[in-house]
C-alpha cells in the first residue's frame, strides 16, 4: 500500500478485504496490546468510517482529561460500528482496499507533493515549460514526418524504376 496521510484517510469509508478482529476502545485503552478481540470478527466487504486513531505508545501515560492509556505496540483505528458502539481494529495494510479508498478522493504523499509542486511554480516556469514541451513535441514530430517523407518519395521515385524492368 503506498503511503496515505492518515489526515487524508479521517471519515473516509473504509472496506475490508479479508475477516478481522476488532477490539473494544475501552479494552484498547485499559489494556493496550493485551485487550481481548470482540467473539466474532468482521466480515469481508465490511464498511466503516474511520472516526480516529492511536498510534504505539510505549508507556503508559494519562490524557489532559485524565484518562489513562495502556502501553500499545500497534496502530488502531477507530469507528463506530453498525450498532452505534465504538471499536478499534490493528492497522494492517493488506486487510484494507485501497482501491475503494483511492474512489473516495484519497491521494497518496506522492500526488500531495507533485500538486505542491506544480501549485508552487510560477507563471514564467509554466510558460518556460510550455514553450519546452512545445518544442520538444514539434521537433519529434517534424522528424517523424520528415522520415515517412523520405520514405514515401523513395517509394514513388524507385518503385517506378523497378517496375519498368
Amino acid at each position: 500500500m503506498p503511503l496515505i496521510s492518515i489526515s487524508q484517510l479521517l471519515d473516509k469509508t473504509i472496506w475490508l478485504k479479508k475477516p478481522s478482529r476488532f477490539f473494544r476502545t475501552a479494552d484498547v485503552i485499559k489494556f493496550g496490546d493485551k485487550a481481548k478481540p470482540v467473539s466474532n470478527n468482521l466480515k469481508t466487504g465490511y464498511s466503516f468510517k474511520l472516526h480516529s486513531f492511536f498510534i504505539p505508545a510505549p508507556d503508559s501515560y494519562t490524557d489532559k482529561y485524565g484518562v489513562k492509556y495502556a502501553p500499545r505496540s500497534k496502530y488502531y483505528w477507530l469507528f463506530y460500528g453498525q450498532d452505534g458502539k465504538y471499536y478499534a481494529i490493528e492497522f494492517d495494510e493488506t486487510k484494507f482496499s485501497l482501491q475503494r479508498l483511492l474512489e473516495q478522493g484519497v491521494k497518496t504523499i506522492q500526488q500531495q507533493q507533485a500538486e505542491q509542486k506544480e501549485e508552487e511554480k510560477t507563471p514564467i516556469d509554466k510558460v518556460t515549460e510550455t514553450f519546452t514541451n512545445l518544442f520538444t513535441g514539434a521537433g519529434n514530430t517534424a522528424k517523424t514526418i520528415l522520415y515517412i517523407g523520405v520514405g514515401v518519395f523513395a517509394l514513388g521515385y524507385l518503385l517506378p524504376k523497378f517496375l519498368k524492368k
